[in-house]
């Protein structure tokens, strides 16, 4: 009751206070949903036609408000939130409608999901906003058109194009020794009988990250071509990041504290530091056979290399014992407070060295046809995954291909006041655990001239990843997928000559068979001999979401 309350007085107060806004702080008309496209959603639909909540972000988005990191570019919309720590492109932990293993990231059309742990790693910080020309986030399911790891939904990233003309060179400098600098170029000529985009953008930032003995080194190089003649059109995109983080040795109370006896340390460590090197490249090829029928051909590979180093530094320094009878890492060895403790590297158990490396290849194939009042698509997909780790804490490795068919249609029974829309999916694992079949089915109608209602229904899975169902310690073949239902609702409201926009939207999931790492389960393999991947029973999640532009 409380949450319902709250959100009255929301609206409430953003209804009173809506005349004093500016025309500069709203959408312009031409900027209406009836006129954003979801082309996330691969079919010709906007806003106000799909089934879903979205949010589509444009490059003008990010301009106005100066944003230098992608999380602060998503942390403003509905149903998202962030954890970070480290310095800039190091760790983020996202949740979205209260989950984070469901949520799938896709730049350029590829899946960039790391095959051994499911999440998106270091590159949520790492790609800078200004290459990024347009972020769609499609809340709830996406199973039927992006497959696995969509349950909470789907983040769809389109950098930079040569559809505007831009040349700019611009740096920063801040507090933290923030450096940085860009570079880019955008534009488009008539090439023979067609015409030729291109855009390539460069950006380079130091800092000395937000605590003391860390520092951060980011670099990020995008480009695209694109050429277009008659009914062909053909090009192909290029992104990497580069990063390197050093940090400090950091020693901190782990358990089982009270705000009297909780302490942290951070002490120098010349020779820690990890680094990440994160390639995503796409061709495509399109051709319109008919003014109703479109193919389109897409290879993408997606290349994560991770690596961690920690020389044996021996003695790196003293800290002071917070109170007295401390003991510093359960040595058996007690301080007084004051009493100067020695820090030793790695807690003096040696050097440590891993590496770690993700690889995807995906190839993408979909027939589309539109005509009057319906649309229609088939697609297939296959992709081929193979993640492996290496150094101090095990070697383990595996690869798996996924074969995927899919149908998405929409269809308008009613003209503009009614849309429908559907799809199904199989999704083929045969060489790991084995299918999945999805659906979703959804209307938005139309009530009055600004306002519509729409609701949807879908079913989703979350694919064992390859470190669940491979580690040699704690890996278990016999891990199935999550599988999701959601249902959601909404109202989507237009005022004031389509300059203010306002929607709201409930949701309820339900997930069976929820993946865990069950530490009661004996495991031989196990140095503790407890705890393994294992399936759960289930979970629920649901809540409600407004915003207003």
């Amino acid at each position: 009751m409380r949450r319902v309350t709250l959100l009255s007085l929301c609206i409430v107060a953003f209804l009173v206070f809506l005349p004093r806004i500016t025309r500069a702080q709203v959408l312009a008309a031409n900027d209406s949903p009836e006129n954003v496209l979801i082309s996330a959603s691969m079919l010709n639909k906007t806003i106000i036609e799909n089934t879903q909540a979205a949010t589509v972000i444009t490059e003008a988005d990010i301009q106005q408000k100066n944003f230098t990191d992608l999380t602060e570019v998503l942390r403003e919309q509905p149903g998202l939130e962030f954890k970070k720590a480290g310095a800039p492109g190091q760790f983020n932990y996202i949740k979205l409608r209260g989950l984070s293993s469901s949520i799938l990231f896709v730049i350029d059309g590829v899946k960039v999901n790391e095959p051994a742990s499911g999440n998106m790693g270091f590159i949520i910080g790492q790609l800078d906003p200004s290459v990024i020309q347009r972020i769609e986030i499609l809340r709830g399911p996406q199973a039927t058109t992006y497959g696995a790891d969509s349950t909470a939904g789907a983040i769809v990233i389109t950098t930079k194009d040569g559809s505007e003309k831009d040349a700019h060179v611009a740096g920063e400098y801040g507090s933290l020794d923030w450096k940085k600098g860009m570079a880019g170029l955008r534009g488009s000529s008539e090439f023979g009988r067609g015409t030729l985009r291109y855009a390539l953008n460069l950006s380079k930032l130091d800092t000395d990250g937000i605590w003391k003995y860390e520092f951060s080194h980011n670099q990020t190089m995008q480009g695209r071509l694109d050429y277009a003649i008659g009914a062909f059109d053909i090009g192909g995109s290029y992104f990497n990041t580069i990063n390197k983080f050093q940090s400090g040795e950091l020693n901190d109370a782990y358990c089982c504290q009270t705000p009297a006896t909780y302490w942290s340390w951070q002490t120098p460590d010349p020779h820690q530091y990890n680094g990440t090197n994160e390639t995503v490249a796409s061709i495509y090829a399109n051709y319109q056979f008919l003014e109703s029928l479109t193919a389109r051909l897409s290879y993408g590979v997606f290349r994560k290399y991770f690596s961690g180093h920690d020389a044996d530094d021996g003695f790196l320094g003293n800290q002071i014992a917070p109170y007295d009878g401390f003991d510093f890492n359960f040595s058996g060895t007690t301080y007084n407070k004051g009493d100067p403790v020695p820090v030793f590297d790695n807690g003096g158990f040696g050097p440590v060295d891993y590496t770690y490396r993700d690889r995807r290849s995906q190839f993408d194939g979909t027939l589309t046809y539109m005509r009057g009042m319906f649309q229609g698509l088939l697609g297939f997909e296959y992709m081929n995954e193979s993640a492996r780790k290496e150094g101090t804490y095990g070697s383990a490795g595996g690869k798996q291909s996924i074969y995927s068919y899919y149908g998405l249609t929409q269809l308008k029974p009613l003209g503009e006041k009614l849309t429908l829309a559907g799809g199904v999916r199989l999704d083929d694992y045969s060489y790991s655990w084995g299918e999945a079949t999805t659906y979703n089915a959804g209307a938005s109608y139309r009530a009055t001239g600004n306002i519509d209602v729409f609701a949807n229904f879908g079913t989703s899975f979350t694919a064992p990843t390859m470190s669940q169902l491979y580690d040699p310690s704690y890996g278990n073949l016999g891990v199935k997928p999550e599988t999701g239902k959601t249902a959601e609702g909404g109202v989507r409201l237009d005022f004031l000559g389509n300059a203010v926009h306002a929607e709201i939207t409930f949701w309820s999931s339900h997930i069976d068979d929820v993946i865990i790492f069950d530490a009661s389960i004996p495991n031989p393999k196990s140095q503790y001999g407890y705890g393994i991947y294992a399936n759960g029973r289930e979970a629920k999640n649901g809540g409600v979401e407004f915003f207003a532009q």
